[in-house]
This record gives C-alpha cells, structure tokens and sequence, in this order.
C-alpha cells in the first residue's frame, strides 16, 4: 500500500543563503496577500449585491495570467522562483474552494515573519545524500536525522522556525509491513515525577522535560507574545526568544 509521509529536517544555511530565501518566501507571502485581497472584495461586493461570484472568475488559471503580467511590472517579482509563485496561487485556489465547501474558514492573511513556501514538479528539485537543490538557490546542504524512504518526492516545502530554516520532503512510498510481535503488551504511562512508567515494572527512563522553573519561563514569554501586536517588530523579537 501506498503512503505520503512528511519528512523534515533542519537547513544548513549562511547569512546570505538565508536571506535568499527570505526574499523568496516574502514574495509568496506578497502573492498570497495581493490575491487574497482581490478575491475578498470581489467576494464582499457580490454578497451585497444579493449575488455570487461567477464559476471561475477567480480560478487559478485567471490569476495565474494576471502573475505573468505582475512579473513584468515587479522585477523584484521576477527574482523569485516562478514555481514558488505558481504553487501560492494554487494553494489559495484550494483555500477558497474549502471555505466555499463549508470545510475550512475564510482565508487569512499572512504576516511578516510567516516565511515558508512550496517547490512542486520533478524538474523544479532535486536531492542527492544530504544536498537538495531548489529553484534560483541551488544544492542546500540538511541535517539528513533520518532515512528519506525510497519513493517518489511529491513536493519540497521550506519554511522558517525561530532562527532556523526546514527543508520538508512530501513522498510517496510503500508502507512496509509491520513487525512481529515479540513478547507480551507493555503498557506505558507518562507521569511528572517519574517520565515513563513501565507496567512490568522495569526502570523508568529519563526523558527531558521542563522543571518547575523552566516551566514558569516558557509561560512568561508566552504571556510576553500575546501581549505584543501582531505585525509587530516586538512580536517577532517575543517569538523568536519563545522558539530559542
């Protein structure tokens, strides 16, 4: 049987790598925002008229024609990958299509610091041992944690997490089959004062969690996040000490 399995693993990037794809994701971000903008007060006019907006007026296809005629007008819109842009466009064509489905809520906007976006098509990348080469940065080294399972790579998603960048592989594999059991049930309990307890009464084993006083700091930062605008240069700095 055949599985999509998401596997993500940690960029190894230099300053100007990084600011590379920041560029990159900030022109996804613009797409996304733009467009979102335009469907939602063609969206907002039509319900007051008492009407519906017209079967495919804002399809993938009418805005993917509109981003041809914007890379001409933008040179900085030019710069990023076309194939980034493009999967953007589909992914908001999706977004709408499940909030008019009654699937999903109206699509947000994203903001400042939301960095991430999509590499889809076999032409568009590539990954060899611990190296995957995208659109307009070339071979990028990872931390390869884990075994990529032999299968066909769907999509290539990078994103941002604190001050780190992720590379993420969508793949279709064959679901190996499961092991043999080799002896009896354990069950397990997750505890605060022991981390696991073992129903055969085995040792428990250590895990790494926060004490009592770590616990209140990661509290207070979260307190420190919430109170800061959203948007905000204070909030990125707040999001990034919670991250860290």
């Amino acid at each position: 049987m055949k599985v999509t399995t998401g596997y993500r693993y940690r960029l190894e990037v230099g300053s100007q790598q990084a600011n590379r794809i920041r560029q990159i994701a900030g022109a996804c971000r613009w797409l996304w925002n733009h467009f979102l903008s335009f469907r939602e007060e063609a969206y907002l006019a039509a319900r007051s008229a008492g009407g519906s907006l017209p079967p495919g007026a804002f399809s993938y296809n009418a805005n993917a024609a509109e981003l041809t005629r914007l890379r001409k007008l933008l040179p900085w819109l030019k710069e990023a990958d076309v194939t980034a842009l493009q999967q953007t466009l589909r992914n908001l064509d999706k977004a709408f299509v499940a909030f008019f489905e009654g699937r999903a809520g109206f699509p947000v906007r994203r903001h400042r610091g939301d960095d991430r976006y999509r590499v889809c098509g076999q032409a568009s990348f590539a990954v060899s041992e611990d190296w995957v080469r995208l659109p307009k940065l070339g071979w990028l080294k990872f931390r390869k944690s884990r075994e990529i399972p032999a299968g066909r790579i769907l999509n290539v998603s990078v994103s941002s997490e604190g001050a780190h960048w992720f590379v993420s592989f969508c793949v279709e594999h064959e679901l190996s089959e499961p092991a043999a059991p080799t002896g009896a049930p354990i069950g397990i309990d997750l505890g605060i004062a022991q981390s696991i307890t073992f129903s055969d009464g085995r040792p428990p084993e250590h895990l790494p969690v926060p004490t009592a006083r770590e616990s209140a700091f990661l509290k207070r930062l979260a307190r420190q996040v919430s109170r800061k605008q959203r948007g905000s240069q204070r909030r990125r700095r707040a999001v990034a000490r919670l991250a860290k």
